[in-house]
């Protein structure tokens, strides 16, 4: 019981680290937070996206209840989760070093003087900035969906209450540690983001393979 749960702890954990990594609005507010404020701040800010990550993961786990109690929907999540894996493959391998127009505007934003920046109403606290931001990331849902039923299909996860809520603080830890990475090394990253972002997005594209190639594998097997 208590290897299960720690082990749906590290499924959380791992998938959110990896996905709080690859160079994005959320890691570049809190790398700018760092850079223009101070260390503490920056972690402030990773505290409130990870505190609406726990709830979205934890939604999502609820929305993925309602298919694994059908097995034939079950089945529909394991055969979908293959061309999205590798959607999510390709479009991190296929990820060229120039970051996008988005992403560098907010690199450029964090060059300017903390003065002669608009200040926005959550902008007011670093919690409330982290929060708002991360509030916005609605692609979330699916994500999870998609990743928790590859999970309890693979069999690394149980379809209930105690195992949605360990993962989902799974997946808040994951995302402050995948945060700080930005906080505690956030002048050498500012210098080098877009070769850092190449190499790792180059990384998460084979994981996300891997896990195309067992849903595959699994499938495949049950039917031979």
């Amino acid at each position: 019981m208590i290897f299960e749960l720690a082990r749906t702890l590290f499924l959380g954990l791992s998938a959110s680290f990896l996905g709080a990594l690859p160079v994005g609005l959320i890691n570049l507010t809190v790398l700018n937070l760092t850079i223009n404020k101070n260390s503490k701040q920056g972690i402030i800010a990773s505290v409130g996206v990870a505190s609406i990550e726990f709830f979205q993961a934890l939604t999502a786990m609820f929305l993925l209840s309602l298919f694994v109690s059908y097995p034939v929907l079950n089945t529909i999540i394991s055969m979908v989760s293959i061309p999205v894996f590798l959607f999510f493959a390709w479009n991190h391998l296929s990820t060229k070093e120039k970051l996008s127009d988005k992403a560098m505007e907010k690199i450029s934003d964090i060059d300017l003087p903390q003065q002669r920046q608009k200040i926005k109403w959550y902008e007011r606290n670093s919690f409330l900035h982290g929060a708002f931001i991360s509030s916005l990331n609605i692609v979330v849902y699916p994500y999870w969906i998609i990743w928790g039923g590859g999970f309890i299909t693979q069999g690394l996860m149980k379809s209930e209450l105690d195992h949605y809520l360990i993962f989902a603080f799974g997946v808040s830890l994951g995302t402050i540690l995948g945060l700080l990475v930005y906080v505690f090394l956030a002048h050498i990253l500012r210098k080098k983001l877009q070769k850092y972002n190449l190499w790792l997005n180059r990384v998460i594209g084979i994981v996300f393979l891997g896990f195309a190639g067992m849903q595959a594998f699994r499938i495949i097997s049950y039917y031979l």
